[in-house]
């Protein structure tokens, strides 16, 4: 590639670093479910997020916990880790992408991992502690090597398959891909794309021999949580076409062109697959599995790869240049949202810090229910039961009952909400049922709350609201209602 592309790439590494250095204090409180699994496996636990309990798979990340794991046994910080590791593996994707795509054409595609680091939904994943970064470079590490039909590239299948839960479904889109690139390049390599296909299989298959004999369930305990028939999904990624609008139009039009030109195009049509497959599954998670490109990110190589084939298409060099001014700003453009977030975050932190000061100074053994089981736990010893259903498996294979969860009476309720006037307003609906059981306010009373400095509990804002038992009212209700 010319010295003038390489600029090009120092200059998006620049770029993505100046936003790693922004988002740095951004960490998403779902990484901190696998941590706190991470540190209970190190220290001889099992898989199980309160230690002693029956072990329940609540994180989706399996590869990911075992590097984690590895770190923490080598002394190393698991939040400090995780953060530099995600770092690390997006930067190593970009360079992946930057090598694969030399010397390729059109021309226009080689500006793929130049796009990618400057993209900050990639800085703010990369800082966030989730599998994402390792993710990317097994996909990118996966494409390079199966499009050079490389044997190599079968050693990276049980990790694609132990990265992620959809890990299966990307694998199986990956060979149906590459056997139709062969097909029309008229290079079938009927071995490789067999034996690629039992690796994936085997590798599935043990995976789900080993949940079932560990957890009693084949699919991780997030798949039955957070996957969803709404619209939502949907939703989420059409926010972020919308976003990236003129890139969406160029990958519309690059799909045009693929099927135009169907019998030389089986490279394109390849990457154009892979990026669908994904974006499909994306639609079938929960709104919050969407959140900022978030499972997306490891897959918009793909995606600009694609656009920039549409882009080449147009011939006309202005409108490849507009075309070209357009995608830069719209990459840029969810800088400012980007940003919200992480301030947002802080704000939460902020509230998290005073609860978890309030958790640590109560005895080790209580329980507590509420819906954020990341941060909170991962700096605690308490025991947790989880209302959003992450780490319970009674919510994620039975359905949310707000009875049930009343009735396990745990120590503490931890509410998120704020107050409005003489009233409690909650921020969660799963919350709102279960503080609408009947005797809630008797058996449970508000002592105070986990809130930033400088925060205000009777305007909006996100809350810490604690409730303790009142063991006599319990006792009380108890005997007018017993419970088998």
């Amino acid at each position: 590639m010319s010295d003038k592309n390489s600029k090009y790439l120092l200059a998006s590494i620049l770029i993505f670093l100046i936003f790693v250095s922004i988002f740095w204090s951004y960490s998403i409180d779902d990484a901190f479910v696998t941590f706190r699994y991470a540190e209970n496996f190190a220290n001889g636990h099992g898989l199980t997020f309160n230690p002693g309990e029956k072990p329940v798979e609540g994180y989706s990340n399996f590869l990911w916990l075992l590097i984690l794991c590895l770190a923490y046994l080598a002394g190393f910080p698991i939040y400090l880790a995780a953060k530099i590791l995600g770092v690390i593996c997006f930067l190593l994707a970009g360079i992946v992408w930057y090598r694969n795509l030399s010397g390729r054409e059109p021309v226009l595609i080689q500006l793929t991992p130049m796009f990618f680091l400057a993209n900050p939904y990639t800085a703010f994943w990369a800082v966030s502690g989730l599998e994402l970064g390792l993710y990317a470079l097994i996909l990118t590490l996966l494409a390079a090597r199966i499009l050079k039909k490389s044997y190599w590239s079968l050693l990276l299948i049980p990790l694609l398959v132990l990265i992620r839960p959809e890990g299966f479904v990307i694998g199986m889109a990956i060979v149906a891909a590459s056997w139709l690139m062969g097909l029309l390049e008229k290079d079938i390599r009927w071995k490789f794309h067999l034996i690629m296909l039992g690796m994936i299989i085997i590798s599935f298959s043990l995976l789900i021999v080993f949940r079932i004999a560990v957890f009693g369930h084949p699919m991780p305990n997030t798949f039955y949580a957070k996957s969803t028939l709404a619209i939502h999904g949907f939703l989420r990624l059409v926010k972020i076409m919308v976003y990236y609008f003129p890139l969406a139009i160029l990958f519309m039009l690059g799909l045009f062109r693929i099927i135009r030109r169907f019998r030389e195009t089986g490279r394109y049509l390849f990457y154009a697959i892979i990026f669908l497959a994904m974006a499909a599954i994306n639609c079938l998670a929960d709104a919050v599995m969407n959140f900022h490109a978030r499972y997306l990110i490891a897959f918009i190589p793909f995606f600009l790869i694609t656009a920039f084939y549409g882009l080449d298409h147009l011939k006309n060099r202005k409108l490849i240049a507009v075309g070209l001014i357009l995608s830069g700003m719209s990459i840029l453009i969810p800088t400012w949202p980007v940003y919200g977030s992480v301030s947002q975050e802080k704000k939460i932190w902020g509230a998290q810090k005073s609860l978890i000061e309030f958790i640590n100074k109560q005895p080790e053994q209580i329980r507590i229910s509420l819906t954020d089981v990341g941060r909170i736990p991962f700096y605690t010893k308490a025991r947790y039961n989880d209302i959003w259903g992450l780490v319970s498996a009674d919510i994620a294979h039975d359905a949310f009952n707000p009875v049930r969860e009343y009735l396990r009476f745990p120590d503490y309720f931890v509410f998120v909400g704020y107050f409005w006037g003489d009233n409690i307003r909650l921020h969660f609906g799963k919350e709102r049922l279960i503080a609408q059981c009947k005797g809630f306010y008797q058996t449970y009373q508000y002592i105070g709350s986990g809130i930033p400095e400088n925060g205000n509990l009777n305007e909006d804002g996100y809350y810490y609201l604690i409730f303790r038992k009142n063991q006599s009212a319990v006792d009380s209700l108890l005997k007018l209602y017993p419970i088998n």
